[in-house]
């Protein structure tokens, strides 16, 4: 198995450990926001991101900023997750991580996405009729 894969594999199972946490608790919202927001903090804090991913940190040290960084705005089990991403130097997969819950939570919440192209740029009604045309046939 190559890496990519294996990494795949190691997030997904991540991913489905917490959404199952998420739906025995019915946080399945809150903890989607909650991911996407650790990744918005680590895009923007480069350091963060490094420190966190550095396996050569302890994770004892790691836990602390995390609990500093987050510990107050996140759901505790997010900031668990972190914990154990820290514990298990896997950091690196929390982007792939997000993106299997993502996939899991519009599964959850019957949300597809559609790209739709056209050459010239659409007003809002023809957004909304279209939209209402698309939620027709999906559901």
């Amino acid at each position: 198995m190559n890496t990519d894969k294996k990494q795949l594999n190691i997030a997904r199972n991540y991913a489905k450990a917490y959404f199952k946490i998420a739906k025995s608790q019915n946080t399945c919202e809150k903890f989607y926001m909650d991911l996407k927001s650790v990744l918005e903090v680590l895009r923007t804090s480069n350091d963060l991101k490094t420190f966190l991913e550095n396996p050569v940190i302890f994770q004892n040290d790691k836990k602390d900023v995390i609990y500093k960084v987050f510990g107050k705005d996140f759901d505790l089990q997010t900031v668990n997750l972190l914990n154990i991403l820290a514990d298990n130097k896997r950091f690196d997969v929390l982007e792939t991580i997000f993106y299997s819950y993502e996939k899991l939570y519009e599964e959850y919440k019957n949300i597809v996405r559609i790209n739709v192209t056209s050459a010239i740029a659409l007003n809002s009604e023809t957004k909304e009729r279209l939209t209402k045309r698309l939620e027709t046939k999906l559901n």
